[in-house]
């Protein structure tokens, strides 16, 4: 699945990174992950954007199949190493924050979190490359997984945005699959107000 090509260069909201900022700092992290060969999908505030939420936001998030050996090591490397790359140290061992450094700096998002990178996603074009992102089955999944984990009210507009408008392309079969009735009632209990949208998902 892929979408040809997509212009992200709308106005930001204040307070968020210009679109063509996001743009250079995802290209040059997807060339990082591409040398080392580490498999990643971008997912995230910036994939809604791309989609057609008429949303800002301050980060490029990503997903990396950690290798089996050393993982969390390599991905820190990679990004260590690269000079327009400020690696910011913590404690987890399933995530990297970064910081892209030109313009004045771009928050970079590392996950490698366990049972969260899908098999398949789709290619979006930037700047005439082709760079691989969740597909809207998976994006669905991934943000109400993310509602259970806190309550920001931009993951309850994300996840009625995709209901609303990529419906069509969301296997909810798959869905109901791939979630289970914890991630849900986590979810619901972050964001009373889902309640009704995510019961109809029918996960028992």
């Amino acid at each position: 699945m892929s979408i040809a090509s997509v212009s992200s260069r709308a106005s930001s909201p204040p307070g968020t990174i210009l679109p063509e900022f996001l743009e250079e700092a995802a290209l040059a992290v997807h060339a990082v992950l591409e040398q080392h060969s580490l498999r990643h999908f971008f997912i995230g505030g910036w994939q809604f954007c791309l989609l057609g939420f008429d949303r800002g936001t301050k980060d490029i998030d990503v997903e990396v199949e950690k290798p089996l050996i050393h993982g969390f090591e390599k991905v820190y490397a990679a990004f260590k190493s690269h000079p327009d790359f400020m690696v910011i140290d913590g404690r987890r061992t399933d995530a990297i924050r970064a910081i892209y450094s030109p313009h004045g700096g771009v928050g970079i998002d590392i996950f490698m979190r366990k049972g969260r990178m899908p098999r398949r996603g789709m290619n979006i074009s930037i700047q005439d490359h082709a760079l691989p992102f969740l597909t809207p089955t998976h994006l669905l999944i991934e943000k109400i997984r993310t509602a259970g984990e806190r309550s920001k009210d931009v993951d309850s507009r994300d996840i009625r945005f995709m209901f609303l408008h990529y419906e069509a392309d969301i296997d909810l079969k798959k869905v109901r699959k791939k979630l289970t009735p914890r991630d849900i009632a986590l979810a619901v209990k972050h964001h009373p107000g889902l309640d009704d949208l995510l019961a109809g998902l029918g996960v028992v």
